[in-house]
Formats: C-alpha cells, structure tokens, sequence
C-alpha cells in the first residue's frame, strides 16, 4: 500500500492552467497512481476541492505541513534588516514572502498598498521572493503607475539567515494569493511571532479562528482595511503575533506532523492487512 500527496496539484486553480498538457499527462501517468490506499491532503478545503473537481473516490488522509519551531524567534529583532537596509529604520515593514508569480495575488497587493500609502506614508512593502517567468517586471510597473516605486523593495530570493531577518525585522505578514495548498511562509511568518493576513483561497482558516491574523476574500478594498487596522494598532499587531506563534507550537511542528503521519501509516498497514485477510478467507 503506498500514499499520494499531490501537494494542492489537483484541485481547480492549478488543472485549468496549461489544461490541456495536465489532463494528458494525468490520463498517462498519474490516474494509476490515485488508487492509492490513501491520498494525503493538507487541509479540509484541499481535499474538498480536489474530490470534488477529480471526482476521486480514494479514502483519504489529512496531515498538515510543520515547522521546526526552534528555527525562528517569536520577537522582532530588526537590527540585522537595518544593517542591510538602512532606510527602512523607522518603518512599519509590510513582508511579501514567496515567488513572484501571477497567482500569489500580487497585484491585489501593489493596488491595496497604494491606498495605504495615501493614509500613511511611514509604511514599506517589502516584496521576497525569485522571479518566476518575468513576472517581478510586471509587479514593478504596478507599483510605478501607482505611484508607489518608492514604498517597495523587491530582494530577489532571500534564504538562511538573510530570511531570518526578514522575518525578524517585519511588524506584518501578508499572502492575498489565489490559490495555495498550504503556505509555508504563512507558517513560518507565524513561527516568527508576526500577525499575518491572507486570502481565503490559502486554505488555513485557523488564522481567523484563532485569532492570528485576517482571512480576507480576494479583494482590495478587505486586504486595504486589514493593513490599516495592523498599521495603527501595535497592540493588536503583537497579541495576534503571540496566538500565531502558540497555534504554531500547538499544532505545526514537524514533531506533531510526524506523529499524525506515522498514526496515518499505521492505520493503512491495519486496513491494508485486514482486507488481504478477508480476500484470502474468500478465495479459500
């Protein structure tokens, strides 16, 4: 018996891309392998979204992704950003983690921003992430013919250390994308003790239910009113941090992911062995 985890690769937003090529290469090589004994999805909402559109019937598991919580501290320690960006002393730094690619929402992202801007100019947004296809050029001349070149800074891919201090130095975390199976930067925002705010398309309404952060629809006007209320609320901005970081520890490190994937493994051996037997009962 063997596990499938497609990693968000079956649900609606990703098979209407490229359509064409994916259903072929789905009819060649991957249909076979949903038979699996079970599919292991990240969240409820993947695996709605995926039964429903690919019409599988697979028993399924659900296990979500974690973090080793020790890699990240749960305070903002800005000194190492500074010392690369000076002129971001004094700023409340909105971060952008992830690739710089159409479905991240990034254009939601440059529209709201400019309207923030009109109501506070002390606000930076930083952009983190690898160019995917030209796409960073696009985003750029959004944010020019907003008026807001100014406010942005793109790093290119950031990792280790230099990460580290993105995520230590930021006050807001931010992923408004149009579709994610699970966001590890949202987790690991989190870890890092920032209030996050994201779309309802990232799959993790935990963010809303426990207080961590906003889950906003797909839209300026909801992401525009999220920023503002972080902006000027230091207050809220550090408590929806420290329920961030508590979910984390309670729920995402990859020693309480393992645990549920081994118990996950273990339920499969037992069903698996069972209906062997059963088989063999019937053929004697």
């Amino acid at each position: 018996p063997f596990i499938v985890s497609p990693h968000g690769s079956l649900g609606p937003d990703k098979m209407t891309r490229k359509a064409w090529k994916k259903k072929l290469y789905y009819v060649l090589f991957i249909k076979n392998n949903l038979g699996a004994a079970s599919i292991h999805y990240f969240t409820e909402s993947e695996a709605k979204q995926s039964l429903d559109y690919m019409k599988l019937r697979s028993k399924l598991v659900i296990v979500p992704n974690g973090v080793n919580i020790s890699d990240f501290k749960a305070y903002r320690y800005k000194e190492p950003l500074f010392g690369n960006y000076p002129f971001l002393e004094g700023k409340i730094l909105v971060l952008y983690l992830g690739r710089i690619h159409p479905i991240k929402g990034l254009d939601i992202l440059i529209e709201s921003f400019a309207r923030v801007i009109s109501e506070n100019q002390n606000v930076h947004l930083l952009i983190a992430g690898g160019d995917e296809a030209g796409f960073e050029q696009q985003v750029r001349n959004m944010a020019d013919e907003n008026g807001i070149i100014g406010n942005v800074t793109f790093t290119g891919l950031v990792r280790g250390s230099e990460k580290s201090a993105f995520l230590e130095g930021s006050d807001i975390f931010v992923l408004p994308s149009y579709s994610e199976a699970f966001s590890m930067s949202t987790l690991e925002a989190m870890a890092s003790g920032l209030p996050v705010i994201i779309s309802d398309r990232c799959n993790f309404p935990e963010v809303a239910s426990s207080k961590s952060g906003f889950v906003i629809n797909l839209d300026v006007e909801q992401l525009t009113s999220a920023l503002l209320k972080l902006i000027d609320s230091p207050e809220m901005r550090f408590r929806m941090g420290e329920n961030g970081r508590r979910l984390i520890e309670e729920k995402y490190t990859w020693d309480k992911v393992a645990k549920q994937m081994i118990e996950a493994y273990e339920t499969i051996v037992r069903r698996e062995g069972v209906r062997r037997e059963a088989e063999g009962v019937r053929r004697v």
